[in-house]
């Protein structure tokens, strides 16, 4: 049997042992496209190691048929989805199952020089507010020296974002960072309610995580890929850094580094957010296990 490769970047994946051997058949659809919404299965071998929702509309590469599924690439991401989910055609995945797929070569394992892809965290229930769903699966934090996913679980306790434009060639950012560095961990065992979560404006995700390293930053950040496409979240941020802007779970402005185009600092917006914070640990009780 004769293998073609129609496409170098497929063959790239195989030589690095991104995806398990398959048999690549030419003359297949470079693109597909999403029509339900549904969930691409991110894959680690044979195994599913977590999911991405996708909203129909949504264009993916596609790489291979298996059985009902196909092997895509979304953004940075190698995955399966069900092919009846998208928009290819009955015919063409009728003709690839007929064709016999030679599962005999091995499949060859990882360098280990190359780092594992962030995926989000499996997901156990929907996003639910608004803030919520803008975040969830995209937030990652240092681990053991390292970006790793960000367990979102727990955001649906969170009624309050505290969002932080900053980067590492900022000199004001520098001299700002250290102070929420310091009172993050307060805030967040007092008030649980309450979420820190960094938007970088560095040049390239190496050079966040750097800053993430020499701050000492321990809340969560928006990944660096996600930042670009972030519209809803990027809609906060003023016209220079640090920027410091609190929302509520629903989106709506508590406090914010501009006022009216004057520039009051990320220190008030700090203040305030304890302020707001201790009126709503007021108005609702912490439950006494």
């Amino acid at each position: 049997m004769t293998l073609k490769f129609p496409r170098m970047k497929t063959l790239s994946l195989l030589l690095l042992g991104l995806l398990p051997f398959v048999a690549l058949r030419a003359e297949l659809p470079t693109d597909i496209t999403v029509t339900v919404p549904t969930q691409l299965e991110v894959m680690r071998g044979e195994r599913v190691s977590g999911t991405i929702s996708l909203e129909p509309g949504t264009r993916l590469e596609l790489i291979d048929i298996t059985d009902d599924y196909l092997l895509v690439h979304y953004r940075n991401t190698n995955g399966r989805v069900r092919a009846a989910h998208t928009d290819l055609p009955p015919k063409v995945l009728k003709e690839a199952a007929a064709q016999p797929i030679d599962r005999t070569k091995p499949v060859r394992k990882p360098r280990a020089a190359l780092p594992p892809v962030p995926v989000p965290p499996l997901r156990t229930f929907p996003p639910v507010s608004p803030m919520e769903r803008a975040f969830y699966g995209k937030l990652v934090h240092l681990e053991d020296g390292v970006l790793r996913p960000f367990d979102c679980t727990g955001l649906p306790v969170v009624k309050f974002y505290a969002i932080y434009f900053s980067a590492n060639w900022c000199e004001p950012c520098r001299a700002v960072t250290p102070g929420l560095v310091e009172v993050y961990g307060r805030l967040r065992e007092l008030y649980p309610e309450f979420e820190l979560i960094l938007v970088n404006r560095d040049l390239s995700a190496q050079e966040m995580e750097a800053y993430m390293k020499d701050a000492g930053i321990q809340f969560p950040a928006l990944n660096w890929d996600a930042t670009k496409l972030a519209a809803d979240i990027n809609g906060y941020a003023g016209p220079g850094i640090p920027c410091l802007v609190l929302v509520d779970e629903a989106g709506k402005v508590m406090s914010d580094t501009y006022r009216k185009g004057v520039y009051v600092g990320p220190t008030v917006v700090l203040e305030e957010t304890w302020q707001i914070l201790r009126d709503y640990r007021r108005r609702n009780p912490r439950r006494q296990d």
